[in-house]
């Protein structure tokens, strides 16, 4: 079987789907997987080439725009018959594309295994957005030959926003998670104790929920609160307003942009981790912090629950703030063993490591190619 897989989409290595996919082809290549040929785009040829040497490529063709019409429908029409006929002169048997880019929603002459991570793009403020999800999703849907997605939550809201997807060939795959797997001793970044943030700063990880249960009991701990995310319109007027009008200048500290041995020292060295998310395709960041055996409490919300096994600390209501406070003085008074740390870190380890999630992708691709 020839593999194409399809990452013509991606022009910034350092975002989700891009580790998404980075990860998948690393246990592809650690699995011993040989037969792939990679399509890529120009901006991040060159990086995917010396890192997968071994692997085919093929660079899509540069993306045309004009001034006159936006961006976002100049890829949706004016440019699909060239990606079109790129990869149809491509000999591969079978094309993934780990992301479902609402761009390339057409039919192809080969067998099509797209995976979808969420359908948070309805909820986007952005109306040319939308417009273009209600207009390509469905078709990405029906023109798939079968679908990924990253949680059995995902899996549920396709078919119920989508009724015809029930027949589909859907299958949860969780995401792989790299970061903490592998571990070494740390210098913690601060001199004093905190509880930690990791993720957007985006109003649907609901930060005014953890900002508020924080001021709530903050008289009763010495722990700063450190944010790390980057800067949003969210962060600006709304969640940065309400720190400094309640006098929590002095206890919150926000870090734009944090190294990954920064990252990993945060986490090892955290007192308490909480992702209060009411909105979560997967749910990263609460995985990591449990690998680096940072005691975790989150919400139940979306695919939180599911992803976590339900081994960590949760709250409920996710937007009580009285209860998420309740929760994290109960922590605080009452914190896991190490032991049982690790054992959740060991679950998870062995949940989702790259060569694991990677074997289950190309079995599951390799069965739609032989169906």
């Amino acid at each position: 079987m020839k593999l194409l897989i399809d990452l013509s989409y991606i022009e910034d290595l350092h975002n989700g789907v891009a580790l998404y996919a980075f990860r998948i082809l690393k246990g592809m290549r650690d699995n011993g997987v040989k037969d792939i040929c990679l399509f890529l785009h120009p901006k991040t040829a060159d990086v995917m080439r010396q890192e997968f040497p071994s692997y085919e490529y093929v660079i899509a063709p540069e993306a045309k725009y004009s001034t006159l019409i936006p961006r976002v429908w100049f890829k949706l029409f004016a440019n699909k018959h060239k990606y079109k006929q790129a990869i149809n002169q491509i000999d591969c048997d079978i094309i993934f594309s780990p992301f479902h880019v609402v761009f390339y929603y057409w039919k192809m002459k080969q067998k099509q295994v797209r995976t979808i991570h969420d359908l948070f793009q309805f909820n986007s403020t952005s109306i040319l957005w939308k417009i273009g999800s209600y207009i390509t999703i469905p078709r990405i849907i029906k023109r798939a030959d079968a679908i990924i997605t990253i949680s059995d939550y995902v899996k549920e809201e396709i078919k119920r926003k989508y009724p015809f997807a029930a027949k589909k060939n859907i299958k949860t795959i969780y995401n792989a998670a790299e970061f903490g797997m592998e571990t070494h001793e740390t210098r913690s970044l601060f001199d004093f104790s905190y509880i930690l943030y990791v993720n957007s700063l985006a109003e649907y990880k609901n930060l005014l929920t953890l900002l508020k249960a924080f001021e709530a009991i903050k008289h009763n701990m010495p722990h700063k609160l450190v944010f790390v995310g980057k800067e949003t319109p969210h962060f600006r007027e709304v969640l940065k307003p309400y720190i400094d009008q309640h006098g929590l200048a002095d206890r919150v500290v926000h870090l734009k942009t944090v190294s990954d041995e920064e990252l990993m020292a945060l986490y090892q060295h955290t007192t308490l981790f909480v992702t209060p998310s009411l909105l979560e395709g997967f749910g990263f960041t609460p995985i990591e912090a449990a690998l680096c055996n940072a005691p975790v409490i989150s919400t139940k919300e979306t695919a939180l629950y599911e992803t976590t096994k339900g081994l960590l600390n949760y709250y409920e209501p996710p937007m009580d703030h009285q209860a998420l406070a309740t929760k994290i003085m109960e922590v605080l008074q009452n914190p896991p063993s190490q032991k049982e740390l690790e054992k959740i870190s060991t679950c998870f380890r062995e949940e989702y490591n790259n060569r694991k999630i990677a074997r289950e992708v190309y079995e599951f691709i390799t069965s739609v190619h032989e169906g």
